[in-house]
């Protein structure tokens, strides 16, 4: 399967290739954007990448002005390997040399047939591993989140699964408790952190089974965590402060409930 997605300037370039793929025989899915209103094109980079999260084995072509705001926004998900091309030889090698996933073009860059020449060599060309696989591995080597969904799909997979929500429910309270458990009894730092890790483990599973992106929750998160603090800084501000530093938790926690509620 093939996941295709465009912003407002990539559209017709999108609707040329799609017309093109079903021509050669290729299965493909458009994730939008359907119209020539303005729109974010990480919203759309983020759909094929959740499509590919759920289907590895599958390819996504990705389309903006340039291509470069769409490579910047795939490749901050971590299973995905977003190229940026502007010919054949370029896509041919992203996929030989990089095991390049998504193939993202620059409506504004590159002419139909250009495109076209792209996604024909990104298609039919397969990855030659060996010395490119070895460097391939240390884009992902240090990211512990993507090893530990990948053995939580492994897991799924082979049958060790929660039978539902309330079970994972019930088994991240206990974690909580025996956190508390560790702090208040003085474990060492090193047990305190396994407890927190078996925790983490557990909401990561949470998230999974109720059939959500792990990066795209985190992203969730980052968001809202930003808005709140910028809100916060500036209730801070009209205290006075700079800095909360020195306050009171009371008073931290009041300030708080005024920023979230600015937001």
């Amino acid at each position: 399967m093939i996941y295709i997605a465009s912003d407002h300037a990539g559209i017709e370039l999108k609707a040329a290739l799609i017309q093109h793929l079903a021509v050669i025989g290729r299965a493909v899915t458009d994730e939008g954007t359907v119209s020539t209103d303005s729109v974010d094109y990480p919203d759309y980079a983020q759909k094929v990448a959740r499509q590919l999260f759920a289907d590895p084995s599958a390819y996504g072509i990705l389309i903006c002005g340039t291509g470069t705001g769409m490579s910047i926004a795939a490749n901050r998900f971590s299973h995905i390997r977003a190229a940026l091309c502007q010919s054949a030889e370029e896509s041919q090698l992203a996929r030989a040399h990089n095991d390049a996933n998504v193939l993202c073009l620059g409506a504004r860059i590159v002419t139909v047939d250009a495109a076209i020449a792209c996604v024909d060599a990104f298609l039919s060309t397969e990855f030659e591993g060996g010395r490119h696989a070895l460097r391939t591995q240390k884009l992902g080597n240090n990211d512990s989140l993507k090893t530990l969904i990948a053995l939580e799909k492994d897991a799924v997979a082979f049958g060790f699964d929660w039978p539902n929500q309330d079970m994972i429910l019930d088994q991240i309270i206990s974690e909580c408790a025996e956190i508390k458990d560790a702090v208040q009894k003085g474990e060492l730092p090193a047990r305190v952190q396994e407890e927190i890790s078996d925790l983490l483990h557990a909401v990561i599973s949470l998230c999974m089974y109720s059939g959500f992106d792990v990066n795209e929750t985190i992203a969730i998160i980052n968001q809202k965590f930003k808005g709140r603090m910028a809100a916060l800084k500036a209730v801070a501000a009209e205290h006075g402060l700079d800095s909360l530093s020195g306050q009171s938790f009371e008073f931290m926690l009041e300030l708080w409930d005024k920023a979230k509620k600015r937001i």
